[in-house]
């Protein structure tokens, strides 16, 4: 899991940290009004699935906004300011969860790769024939 910006980071560093996920700053019409495929419109998918506790599609969500590997200080810092108050188990779920969905994403981009590799080994060895 990668390690968030230390405790007392500067603005920037935390503006950094989070990339695409500075979204989080919108103003509530625009979460409310967002497109669905949008990155506020995704945060505001986490800000109701962490809300109602579905810490599973929670981690999608923030995962689908994110352009950055999701960690603690992530949910932590969205969660600040999306005034969403929920326990550090929750937050920590939601991380882990995060992290596992990211993982398991990458080996499936990877074997897609690989298995269009073959594919493509294979057409040019039949049109060889």
């Amino acid at each position: 899991m990668a390690l968030g910006p230390p405790a007392k980071a500067s603005q920037g560093a935390i503006a950094s940290h989070l990339g695409s996920l500075n979204a989080v700053n919108a103003a509530e019409p625009a979460l409310e009004n967002a497109a669905d495929e949008s990155v506020v419109g995704q945060i505001a998918d986490y800000q109701t699935a962490i809300e109602e506790g579905r810490i599973e599609d929670a981690a999608l969500a923030i995962n689908a906004a994110a352009n950055k590997d999701v960690d603690l200080t992530t949910v932590q810092t969205v969660n600040e300011r999306l005034g969403i108050a929920v326990s550090p188990e929750v937050e920590a779920a939601v991380a882990e969860t995060a992290a596992a969905q990211a993982t398991e994403g990458s080996e499936t981009d990877s074997t897609d790769s690989d298995t269009e590799a073959e594919n493509e080994d294979s057409e040019a060895t039949d049109t060889d024939s």
